[in-house]
């Protein structure tokens, strides 16, 4: 037979034939007319009327499924317009279809059927309940009383209907519908919830059980069920001497426990009719339940103080489950219950010192997943801790080597602490926070930076790591992030293969640990600064005493030492000096002076005992990234400055992989923090240091590769940034840093000059490249921020300003006669010839240069910029951007032209015309065949139009009708592209645009403006915006979009 016949609903539905189309469908059929054929059948407005046929007489569970989806769309999108008749035959079906499923023993093959007939059973429910359908609830409790299978259904039934009503957002109700479908929901609750507790105290069947924890779990977790009802009830009970002891329903049970415990005590004081009495009882009926489920973990789950978590986790997935969600329940408690147990003396101090000695060992347990849990709760309560901790004066800090190292008793009360740690709250914690600083700083993850390590077959790579989980542990409160948030740094480490790789890490889940640990030992630290440097003492000395160990075991030499030994010992060490750096500022000053000094010390000397240099490596990494963590230290010890920036420099000279990233990493940062040092002549110095970095530059590039040359010359003009008085000293400074690349410039420009054939060389190409990437990093380095711009820049820009004009139009001129010749015409940019590439690359940088350079000038020298460079530069990109093809248009031109417009505001104003005429409709017909051709032009011309309509709405003013309508299309397109820059530019601008039209409506300044705005266009705008904002692509901009309208 035809399977076209299926589509005709007017006819009896061959279930036989529908079959064999699914089948076919499903086996993974290529047959594009079955696609076709179903997804015109489920359009079909009235398919709906051929799923009872389907569900009774189908033999495929696929063809079963897919009817009740489409009687699940038509319950949804059509419900209020079908018949009364029809309603309540569907329902009729569906009901009875639920009972008859659930009384069926054969679960395993029906099971996914009967879950998706429960959803729509649901569907129908949240449009008949309660007005056309009171007695439903009701209706379910009794029916569950009578038969354990129907029960167990109906369990499910409800918490999918719990689900519905306070987890998920509806797209095909209202908020009103919503919130009176909870509203009813929560008046039944009484009957649901002694249906529950009717199961767990009468019955004996598995299925129900589970059914009924689960449920019961979920109407928790949403808190359906009153907090009054939780503990005047005997669910407690129940679940904690009856189910928990039985191991079948124990993770279910404490599932249940877990969101019992996450109920706030705060949320006590809001019950209606709180007193004082009440809230106690709910407390001491918490701490009870707590201490039981310790009690019966300890004596029945084979768990202790001193379990191997690692070992009991592998022993079988149950003890996987059971460990996570026993974690949760730690975690809920503790967190929000821990002042209970503090203050409670039957024994609560006790439960919760245990409970602190199992997180640990969960801690201490390789498995990311508990250990980010137990992260989250250590982060809570020491901040807590910290918070509660009455403060003391600072007096008399006193530190040396000796105290260094001494025990932890006797340097707790020493007086480099702020806060007063002999109060009784940080005593019960003491020994714990003390065991947690050990496992954070053996744990550690690498902070956001470049590793040197090697890959499985030995060869040295550079491996990014992008931002996943493990990125949120080294992340602090705004008032600790510039002290020790992870910059993008280099570090040269051993994996566990022994192995030297270089690895860019950016914020993936492990950075995101690292910020999280970080600031948990930052502000462990800030508590008891006396204990962190006992444990940070110990372990370096540990560490120093068994590489003197084994060099001496191995007469003299490290080479014997087995590999697992070595990558140990460096993984260790690594993770100690990060954690050095995490606490940097969190002690006084001249404590942390000391503490500084001794743990260099001890880096050193374990630098010296190493012989290869891949080891020597990893530790002057260490060495680097501890120093460059501590600017405070480094700002009033001006000799050591010097010496670490200068032997920072002598590591620019290491081959071995990743050392000169990092050392100009950590000079970038010294720079930053440090640079104000640099200016200024320091006692016995003869000049300012700058002077010596510049003078010594091209010695320092010798073994350096082109980006690292470029980043070099940008960290110097970082310490140039600092000048923010002397503009002249500033200027000066930028030209004696540029002298050796000016010369090289010039050279080239005059050798091409003398021989034209040079110009087209591809090695000179990328020398220019090269060197425009020198000034554009200088330039976007030396001017400091908009609040202290320098403008140092300006006097290097005028002398290149003639010879950027002449590059760009030059190449420009070569890219057009080759892509005009008709050979090339069919040639992707993709394909073109490398020399072709490096030209388009170089009139990039060129355009990205004087981007930059009008981003980083001073308002003083705004005219000069409009009047000297403007009129030409623009003469040459715009002739450039209108003459050249389509893929070889520079987006970076509307970038320069927005960066204009947004910094000389006005003074651009001349120049409008001829910059939106020549880009606005260009770009346009280049982007308007589809919302992701071009994606760069598209982005820059809808920044650009931005722009334009923010700093010169007199452009629009001037606009005749058919123009305008264009503008206003282009900025509601822009709502609807998906791309949520695109988007967020398209409600700026409109926005933007609707401000200025009101000023001039309040004005009357320009009439007929106005009455072409609000009779052609205020209700085409309305149209469109309406029109986004009711679809589901643009949830992420809906608000602002409302504010809009």
């Amino acid at each position: 037979m035809n399977p076209q016949s299926i589509l005709d609903t007017s006819k009896p539905l061959n279930v036989e034939l529908f079959d064999q189309v699914v089948k076919e469908f499903y086996s993974g059929s290529s047959n594009r007319q079955i696609h076709d054929l179903l997804a015109q059948f489920e359009q079909n407005p009235r398919a709906w009327t051929k799923a009872p046929d389907i569900i009774q007489k189908s033999n495929q569970i696929e063809s079963k499924i897919l009817a009740l989806s489409i009687l699940e769309t038509c319950i949804k999108t059509r419900w209020n317009i079908l018949p009364l008749q029809s309603k309540k035959g569907i329902k009729g079906f569906v009901e009875s279809l639920v009972v008859k499923l659930s009384q069926d023993g054969n679960l395993k093959d029906i099971g996914p059927f009967l879950t998706k007939l429960n959803t729509v059973l649901i569907e129908i429910i949240k449009r008949e309940w309660p007005h056309n359908w009171p007695g439903f609830i009701t209706q379910v409790v009794e029916v569950s009383k009578r038969s354990e299978v129907v029960c167990a259904n109906n369990m499910n039934l409800l918490r999918l209907l719990s689900e519905e009503a306070f987890e998920n957002k509806s797209l095909h109700l209202s908020h009103r519908q919503v919130d009176n479908f909870k509203e009813n929901l929560t008046k039944e609750l009484s009957k649901v919830f002694e249906l529950c507790m009717f199961v767990l105290k009468n019955s004996s069947d598995r299925r129900l059980i589970e059914c009924t924890l689960n449920t019961l779990q979920k109407f928790l977790a949403i808190k359906w069920i009153p907090i009054p009802i939780v503990f005047s009830s005997q669910l407690i009970e129940a679940l904690t001497l009856k189910y928990f002891n039985i191991q079948q329903y124990r993770v279910l049970t404490l599932q249940c426990l877990v969101e019992i415990g996450g109920i706030k005590s705060s949320e006590f004081d809001h019950v209606e009719g709180a007193a004082n009495e009440t809230v106690s009882k709910c407390n001491d009926k918490l701490v009870n339940m707590f201490l039981t489920i310790l009690r019966k973990t300890f004596s029945d789950c084979g768990i202790n103080m001193n379990t191997n978590i690692d070992v009991f986790i592998n022993s079988g997935q149950y003890n996987y489950q059971f460990i996570q969600t026993y974690t949760n329940f730690l975690f809920n408690f503790v967190r929000y219950h821990h002042k209970v147990l503090e203050e409670y003396n039957n024994g609560s101090r006790d439960g919760l010192k245990a409970a602190l000695t199992l997180l640990l060992n969960i801690s201490d347990a390789n498995n990311s997943t508990l250990f980010a849990i137990c992260c989250d709760l250590w982060e809570y309560l020491v901040r807590d801790l910290q918070k509660s901790l009455p403060k003391k004066s600072i007096l008399n800090s006193t530190f040396s080597t000796n105290s260094f190292l001494s025990s932890s008793s006797s340097s707790s009360s020493s007086s480099g602490n702020a806060y007063d740690i002999s109060c009784p709250r940080y005593q019960l914690y003491k020994d714990a926070l003390h065991e947690l600083k050990k496992i954070l700083m053996r744990r550690l993850p690498r902070p956001k930076e470049v590793l040197v390590v090697k890959d499985d077959n030995g060869s040295v790579v550079k491996q990014e790591m992008k931002d996943t989980f493990m990125l949120t542990l080294h992340k602090h409160e705004e008032d600790i992030d510039a002290q020790i948030a992870a910059s993008k740094e280099v570090l040269v480490v051993k994996d566990d293969n022994g192995s030297v790789v270089k690895q860019e890490m950016k914020d993936t889940f492990m950075l995101t640990l690292h910020k999280q640990m970080s600031k948990i030992l930052y502000m462990l630290s800030s508590i008891d600064p006396s204990d962190t440097r006992t444990v940070i003492g110990e372990k370096l000395t540990q560490f120093s005493k068994n590489q003197e160990a084994k060099r001496n075991k191995y007469g003299g030499s490290m080479g014997g030492q087995s590999d697992v030994e070595e990558n140990q010992f460096f993984a260790e060490l690594n993770s100690l000096c990060w954690s050095i750096g995490a606490v940097a500022g969190s002690m006084p000053p001249d404590v942390e002076k000391s503490f500084l000094v001794v743990v260099i010390k001890i880096l050193l000397s374990l630098c010296e005992v190493q012989q290869s240099k891949n080891a020597k490596a990893i530790i002057a990494s260490c060495i680097m990234y501890v120093v460059r963590k501590y600017p405070r230290f480094l700002k009033k010890h001006w000799k050591f400055l010097q010496t670490v920036v200068r032997k920072l420099i002598e590591f620019l000279a290491e081959k071995h992989p990743g050392v000169q990233d990092m050392s100009i990493e950590t000079l970038n940062e010294i720079c930053q923090k440090c640079g104000q040092k640099f200016l200024k002549i320091q006692e016995n110095d003869q000049d300012i240091f700058l002077y010596e970095l510049i003078n010594g530059i091209d010695n320092m590039c010798i073994k350096l590769d082109t980006e690292q040359i470029e980043n070099l010359y940008a960290t110097w003009a970082v310490v140039i940034s600092h000048e923010h008085r002397d503009f002249k000293q500033a200027s000066n400074f930028v030209e004696q840093l540029l002298t050796i690349p000016n010369q090289r410039y010039q050279q080239l420009l005059t050798m091409c000059q003398t021989n034209q054939d040079l110009f087209n060389n591809e090695e000179n190409i990328e020398k220019y490249i090269h060197l425009i990437r020198i000034y554009k990093g200088v330039c976007l380095n030396c001017s400091g921020d908009r609040q202290h711009c320098n403008g140092s820049f300006l006097k290097q820009f005028s002398n290149l300003y003639a010879s950027l004009i002449k590059l760009y139009t030059g190449y420009a001129q070569l890219m057009n006669a080759w892509y005009t010749n008709s050979a090339n015409a069919n040639i992707t940019r993709s394909a073109a010839p490398q020399i072709i590439k490096l030209m388009s690359m170089l009139k990039a940088e060129i355009l990205q240069l004087f981007e930059i350079f009008v981003a980083k000038s001073r308002t003083a020298h705004h005219d000069q910029i409009v009047s000297e460079f403007v009129p030409n530069f623009l003469n040459a990109i715009l002739t450039d951007y209108q003459n050249c093809t389509n893929i070889y248009k520079e987006y970076s031109c509307l970038n320069v032209c927005s960066a204009l417009i947004e910094h000389l505001d006005s003074k651009m104003n001349s120049f409008i015309p001829k910059i939106f005429g020549t880009l606005f409709q260009i770009t346009l017909d280049m982007i308007k065949e589809s919302m992701d051709n071009y994606p760069d032009h598209r982005l820059a011309f809808f920044k650009f139009l931005y722009h334009v309509n923010k700093s010169c709405f007199n452009v629009f003013e001037q606009m005749n009708k058919t123009q305008m309508q264009l503008v206003i299309n282009c900025i509601m397109w822009a709502h609807e592209h998906i791309d949520p820059q695109i988007c967020e530019y398209g409600v700026k601008t409109l926005n933007q645009f609707l401000a200025h039209i009101r000023q001039i409506t309040e004005r009357s300044s320009n009439g007929s403006l106005i009455t072409m705005f609000y009779q052609n266009f205020l209700f085409l705008i309305l149209e469109k915006l309406i029109h986004v904002m009711t679809d589901t692509l643009h949830k992420s901009s809906f608000p602002s979009m409302c504010w809009t309208l």
